[in-house]
């Protein structure tokens, strides 16, 4: 046996003279049959045991030299220094080699683990691919996460020493990666459960897209106030194509169920939600074979981006695209056709004439976008936002003769022979827009309840107290307040000065950090809570659905579910983990689930 030589040997001291040979049992890295090798019985000790004669191999991290002994049938070490090897022998005097390390060990392995957790938090953050193409030793990229492994270790002795020599447990296959984005992300979830534990009040946010395999996959937000904070936490993907309707609220339940919101939940927005068609798109998939280009599909609010940058730029891009046909030599031919089409479209008076009105309205609306992308707002100033917006828009109506003398100006007249009415056409984007607006915040017209926190009511609030503003509060959520207490506490709240100007989240703020103002007005911080933690609409699970389409791309298509659920949760979640890998506590608890699984080596203290 080669793998033996130039080993140091020892003796196995085995109490019972049946047996006459002992049998060590390696296990391999690789799959078949474990390294197996024998001792010969040699003498009985002054204990009555029976002295076996060893080689034992090296293997990483092992000590190579373990006297142990076997005294009635239970073994002990001798001398064994920093490591303990426990061998268990069966029947047939086979002794299988698990061991279970003293501390110096265990620290090593969870040192290792700890830089292999760096990296998986990096590239879930960074939204990067892990693995790649060629991941064989000679490959020149092995994947971001092999190439990010070994990039450190130029910096890191003890990862150095750990990918040169490691034989058991290296850290970077496949499994091993995907073990360690479930702990990480199992870790995050775990944080936001015990934030949940501990408000009163809790709201979800739900939405369906499909994914770049056409896949419909289901997404969740939770919203609720954490320390006067408002916080909108994401729990996962779910691939419901099968059965969109019942999978998804089996999901959404489980959800619920599995973080203990059933009790606390008071609000939910379901954006559009089973409107998508993925299996609409599979359809054309197969028959056109092609999918129908898009804009930005990672953010929609690129789209009036475009046309604010093509209506201000419009004649220097058109003098761009004469240029190129005035000088086809120097161009690609089969872009030739494609840059008339564009030069004509951007000289086309019905075209120029809705850039111009789009660009009106979107330099509106971008503003109210950015407002309800703030998880901060609470949804009284975004309800104050949308209506703001709306009479702008309404306003803009108004100037269909700006409009059209301004595209006049620029392209001159319309075409006499096109029967066109660009007045009805104007009229009729806006009511388009208009009624939009109503359906997407038609549930806003219940929640009259919210006026009783609009800080520009507070002085007339004191003269007269909004007795209907209140009912409505009781029909809807009497069942959290004590309905006394609390009339009595908003009377104080709007003739002080303490409370005035104020929005619900910066009350929140100030209750959260005054213990004495928030145990004088229990019940107001209550409401306030409550009225903070309804959503203003589905904003943030759309957020999600841009990190979907970037983790899961043309040429990741082929992740899995629950590995795109938590990359999704590393990505989205990124500030919470941050906040988490400040405390040791996280890696312990990463370390704990990625242990909780059979590993070739220790991590966990015994």
């Amino acid at each position: 046996m080669d793998f033996l030589r130039d080993r140091l040997g020892h003796c196995l001291a085995v109490n019972g003279s049946h047996i006459e040979h002992l049998t060590i049992e390696i296990p391999r890295k690789s799959p078949g049959e474990p390294e197996r090798f024998t001792a010969e019985r040699k003498e009985t000790d002054e204990r009555g045991g029976i002295l076996y004669a060893a080689w034992w191999s090296y293997i990483q991290g092992w000590p190579a030299l373990i006297p142990v002994a076997c005294i009635q049938g239970k073994l002990s070490s001798i001398n064994v220094g920093e490591y303990l090897l426990l061998l268990r022998l069966n029947s047939e005097g086979i002794a299988r080699a698990p061991l279970m390390k003293t501390t110096g060990y265990v620290k090593r392995n969870r040192d290792i683990l700890e830089r292999l957790i760096n990296a998986v938090c990096f590239l879930g953050k960074q939204e990067l691919a892990f693995r790649g193409h060629d991941e064989t030793e000679n490959s020149v990229n092995r994947g971001n996460y092999v190439e990010l492994l070994k990039y450190t270790a130029q910096y890191d002795p003890l990862l150095a020493e750990h990918l040169e020599t490691s034989t058991v447990f290296e850290g970077i296959s496949n499994r091993i990666q995907n073990d360690l984005i479930q702990a990480v992300g199992s870790t995050v979830l775990s944080a936001i459960k015990q934030e949940i534990i501990e408000i009163p009040f809790v709201a979800v946010m739900v939405d369906e897209t499909s994914d770049v395999a056409n896949k419909a996959q289901f997404s969740i937000v939770l919203r609720y106030v954490h320390e006067g904070e408002i916080k909108e936490r994401f729990l996962g993907f779910c691939d419901i194509s099968s059965d969109k309707h019942a999978q998804a609220i089996a999901e959404l339940i489980r959800h619920l169920s599995e973080f203990g919101c059933n009790e606390k939940l008071i609000a939910q927005t379901y954006e559009a939600f089973f409107s998508r068609s993925p299996k609409r798109a599979n359809f054309l998939d197969q028959f056109l074979q092609r999918r129908l280009p898009h804009v930005c599909p990672t953010g929609w609010n690129y789209s009036s981006r475009l046309i604010n940058t093509v209506c201000r730029n419009r004649i220097q891009l058109c003098n761009v695209f004469c240029a190129m046909l005035e000088h086809p030599q120097e161009i690609e031919s089969d872009i030739l056709a494609p840059i008339n089409g564009f030069l004509t479209l951007l000289e086309d008076f019905k075209f120029v004439f809705l850039l111009n009105t789009f660009d009106k309205i979107f330099t509106i609306t971008d503003v109210l976008y950015n407002i309800l992308q703030n998880q901060a707002n609470d949804i009284l100033y975004c309800q104050e936002k949308i209506q703001e917006t709306r009479r702008s828009i309404a306003a803009l109506r108004d100037d269909y003769e700006e409009v059209f003398q301004e595209t006049v100006s620029q392209v001159g007249e319309p075409p006499k022979r096109k029967n066109i009415s660009y007045k009805r056409i104007y009229c009729e984007v806006f009511d388009n827009i208009d009624n939009h607006l109503d359906v997407r915040f038609q549930d806003y017209s219940k929640l009259k309840f919210l006026n009783l926190l609009s800080p520009q009511n507070y002085e007339k609030y004191t003269n007269q107290f909004p007795e209907s503003c209140f009912q409505s509060l009781i029909d809807t959520y009497g069942k959290f307040f004590d309905i006394i207490r609390l009339k009595n506490e908003l009377i104080v709240v709007y003739s002080s000065e303490e409370f005035r100007n104020k929005t619900m989240s910066e009350l929140a703020k100030l209750l959260s950090t005054n213990s004495m103002l928030k145990k004088r007005f229990q019940q107001f911080n209550v409401l306030v809570t409550l009225l903070c933690t309804i959503p203003v609409s589905t904003s943030p699970v759309e957020r999600s659905f841009s990190t979907l389409k970037r983790i899961k791309s043309y040429s990741r298509n082929s992740t899995g579910e629950e590995r795109l659920s938590h990359l999704g949760i590393v990505s989205i979640e990124a500030r919470l983990l941050g906040e988490l890998r400040k405390k040791k506590e996280f890696f312990d608890e990463v370390v704990t689930k990625f242990a909780s699984q059979e590993r070739m080596i220790e991590f966990q203290f015994r």
